[in-house]
This record gives structure tokens, sequence and C-alpha cells, in this order.
């Protein structure tokens, strides 16, 4: 994913690829305006989330943004609740079964962040937040 995004961003000289840990990110606290996840928190252990966005929190300015978009959850959706629970069966992702579980709207919260916007698209759901 990482060398497809430096290809399509060739012609974009202010963005830099760095490939690390979420939970360990070797920047400044207060660097950035913005801090973005895509499908990468379905991956994770509970643990690990609230590490990686604590850090994202370290990383953010004061009233910075984080957008994550990610599965839905159970709670998002009840008539697609059958297929959620049956994912992680069918497919090998360990992590998943206890992601649907457990809202990230109240992690996120929990992580110092208020929630601006949560929005389900079909099987996506996209947050957005603000650093408090």
């Amino acid at each position: 994913y990482l060398k497809q995004a430096q290809k399509n961003l060739a012609d974009s000289p202010r963005i830099n690829f760095i490939q690390g840990d979420g939970a360990k990110l070797p920047f400044k606290d207060a660097e950035f305006d913005a801090w973005t996840s895509v499908f990468m928190f379905h991956e994770l252990p509970f643990e690990e989330r609230k590490k990686v966005l604590a850090e994202a929190h370290r990383v953010l300015k004061a009233d910075g943004l984080l957008v994550f978009a990610d599965s839905i959850q159970l709670h998002d959706n009840e008539d697609l609740k059958w297929g959620l629970e049956q994912f992680p069966q069918g497919f090998h992702e360990p992590f998943y079964a206890h992601y649907v579980k457990h809202p990230m709207e109240a992690i996120i919260e929990d992580s110092g962040f208020q929630i601006v916007s949560s929005t389900p698209h079909f099987l996506t759901k996209v947050i957005v937040a603000k650093k408090v």
C-alpha cells in the first residue's frame, strides 16, 4: 500500500511516506493538524487500539482532527449484524469479533477526543473527532 501511495502521489513533493508502529510514532508532540486511519483498527488487539489513539492524540495540535474509516460495528446497522458476526469465522480476522462489539466512538472519546460526526456508509464507518 505504501509503495502504491508513493506512486499515486509522486507529484506531491510535500508528502512524506513513513512506515512504522502506530503506537510509537517518530514525531514531536502537537506536530500535526490532522491524523487519519483507514481500515487499520479492526486489525489490532484492543490494547493496541488504545495505544494508537494515544499516539494520535499526542502528535495532534490543539483542536487537531482525527479522521477514522473502518468497518461498521454491531451498533451501526441491525440489518447487517449477522454478517458482521459471521465475517471473522469465515476469514482470518483474529481481532474483528472484538472490534465489532466495542464502539470506536467510546474508545476515541476515552482517548481525549470529542466526536464531531460518526457516519456509516454501508459497510464502512467514518468518524471525525477533534482533540480536546
